[in-house]
């Protein structure tokens, strides 16, 4: 089983890391990082928010700086 989780080092929503679920009970969990999303993917993020996907779609967020007057 694998799952996403924010690492809000440095700032909220910085970068994902991919874990991997090695234990799951009522009783007992443990999980390892497989990977990460880093905010480099398109020009000018600051953050890679959230990840989550249903069936063969997948959907991304990230968050930059924008101007409010633009």
């Amino acid at each position: 089983m694998a799952a996403a989780a924010q690492d809000c080092t440095g700032t909220y929503g910085r970068r994902m890391t991919l874990r991997q679920i090695e234990i799951l009970t009522p009783d007992d969990y443990a999980e390892r990082e497989v990977g990460s999303i880093e905010p480099d993917w398109t020009p000018g993020l600051l953050g890679t928010h959230t990840l989550n996907s249903a069936g063969n779609l997948a959907v991304i967020d990230g968050c930059c700086r924008r101007c409010k007057y633009w």
